[in-house]
């Protein structure tokens, strides 16, 4: 993935209004860049590249002078254990503010991650994950499905279903939502996943969200179903 231009995660929401943030209460651009990159360190993340519309250097670093830009956003990918992450910001109207953004967000992942459980961190990141896999494709961009959709808008092929009617389609049940993977709820971020960090895991988690100690009865049998997955993959009876 190139720094340029922006790669937005497909499916997060856009700003219409650009706020700004006060100029004496942020570093420089290439300091808010840096402290970003030193947040991403400290939590453990690796592969990290940060997309912008910004010029950026021979080395794919975001240079210290830039004019300002229509669209301000900052993207940055990363990965922490196995998995891939995006975390966007176009709320501010500078590069600077985003980056400023971006850095107080990962801020706060770590401090869930040294204060709080390690799960609670998963199940944050959880949602984020689809996102860094699937950034927003170029303006003007459709793809062969879309073309066919167009070209033969109003017209239905022989044999095609008869789409069903609006009130069958309002009594459908809403889809049912993901389970957290294996990996993500029973792994430590940023580190080598093995079976005895899963056991770990699993044990400390149990005694969290068993019901009898506060958790939820669906929180304890999900966490059965992601151990139950994690012994197959680690080849366990």
């Amino acid at each position: 993935m190139n720094p340029y231009p922006l790669q937005w995660p497909y499916g997060w929401p856009k700003t219409v209004l650009h706020e700004a943030w006060s100029t004496s209460k942020l570093e420089t651009l290439a300091s808010e860049r840096d402290t970003l990159l030193k947040e991403l360190e400290r939590l453990g993340a690796t592969k990290v590249v940060i997309t912008s519309n910004g010029q950026v250097g021979a080395s794919g670093q975001l240079l210290a002078k830039q004019a300002k830009l229509r669209e301000p956003g900052v993207t940055v990918f990363f990965r922490l254990g196995t998995f891939d992450y995006a975390i966007a910001s176009d709320r501010y109207d500078s590069l600077a503010g985003n980056l400023r953004a971006l850095g107080s967000t990962v801020n706060c992942l770590r401090t869930i991650s040294r204060h709080h459980s390690p799960y609670l961190l998963r199940h944050l990141l959880s949602p984020l994950c689809w996102r860094a896999c699937s950034a927003r494709p170029e303006p003007g961009a459709h793809s062969s499905a879309d073309n066919t959709r167009s070209a033969g808008s109003g017209q239905r092929k022989k044999g095609q279903q008869k789409p069903p009617p609006k009130q069958e389609q309002a009594r459908r049940p809403p889809p049912t939502p993901k389970a957290t993977p294996w990996r993500v709820m029973l792994g430590d971020l940023g580190k080598v996943l093995t079976w005895e960090t899963v056991k770990k895991n699993y044990r400390k988690l149990a005694m969290e969200l068993h019901p009898d100690k506060g958790g939820t009865t669906t929180g304890f049998q999900d966490l059965q179903r992601a151990y139950e997955e994690a012994k197959q993959f680690f080849n366990q009876s």
